[in-house]
């Protein structure tokens, strides 16, 4: 019969297996099989072993390989070509309108937000700021209402805006401080619920309107009267645009407001503050200008 050992025995017999291992493991990594007969170093000497880590593996670029990898992940859409970060072997790029970033062999990948600690900045928002800020200025002026500023113009706010959406209407109210501070207000219909709608197609009678900005201004309930009828015109193309662009940007909601360099406002902010960014923003690039 099987004896069973005490808890004593155990325990000693633990510690001396495990005392047994670490002295193995040092003449192992030592090298030293017998005295003066090195025959296998890891690193070289158990400190290095141990207190200090490999040197990093620098690999290649492969861009052919994260494009195959994230198209098998988007279902076989198209992926933008990777550009380096300044992160030594992250590569960024875009999956389904998000900012995605991958390692130079492709093997791994990441969504959300690379921020520079030093700087103290959303690399990853700058990155979308400049690309809306680019997607706007595509869209033209043409295809939006543009409500100039009064005298001197010192800044474009663009603004994203629903005729359903009660803050939109707010920062509507507010359209003779920003103008007055100087602001050229631009809008872009975006109706939330989508096409087809209610909301689209007054938005599309605002567009072809004899007078565009007073029939906003009715619709947003700062003049009096009746929009009246619908005008079959090309500008009513600008509405279903809008809402695409705003697609294409991820914007969910109303009002959502861009000041020049693409920063970008969600929801409702009043007058005055947006009026500061807007100069704030003059003013750096009237210094930009100034030191060049």
């Amino acid at each position: 019969m099987k004896q069973k050992l005490s808890s004593d025995v155990r325990l000693g017999l633990l510690a001396a297996a495990v005392t047994a291992g670490v002295l193995a493991f040092a003449h192992y990594a030592r090298g030293a099989d017998a005295p003066g007969e090195p025959t296998f170093r890891m690193y070289g000497d158990v400190d290095q072993f141990v207190g200090k880590r490999a040197p990093a593996r620098v690999v290649a670029p492969d861009k052919d390989r994260m494009i195959s990898k994230l198209r098998t992940l988007a279902g076989g859409r198209d992926i933008p070509e990777p550009v380096p970060t300044p992160v030594q072997g992250i590569f960024e790029t875009k999956v389904g309108g998000s900012v995605t970033y991958v390692t130079a062999d492709g093997n791994f990948a990441f969504v959300g937000s690379l921020i520079d600690l030093t700087k103290r900045e959303n690399l990853t928002r700058n990155r979308l700021n400049e690309e809306a800020q680019i997607a706007i200025e595509a869209f033209g002026e043409e295809n939006m209402l543009v409500f100039p500023a009064h005298g001197k113009v010192l800044g474009k706010l663009t603004v994203f805006t629903d005729p359903t959406c009660a803050y939109c209407r707010k920062v509507h109210q507010e359209m003779d401080i920003l103008r007055a501070g100087g602001v050229t207000v631009r809008y872009i219909p975006f109706v939330r619920i989508g096409m087809d709608t209610v909301p689209a197609e007054q938005l599309e009678t605002v567009w072809c309107a004899d007078d565009p900005l007073a029939a906003m201004d009715t619709i947003m309930g700062t003049r009096e009267g009746e929009l009246g009828d619908k005008n079959d015109c090309d500008n009513a193309a600008s509405v279903k645009k809008g809402f695409e662009l705003a697609m294409l940007l991820g914007l969910q909601g109303t009002p959502v407001l861009f000041v020049e360099e693409g920063q970008r406002i969600d929801g409702y902010v009043p007058a005055e503050r947006i009026t500061a960014a807007v100069l704030a923003i003059s003013k750096r690039e009237g210094e930009g200008a100034t030191g060049g």
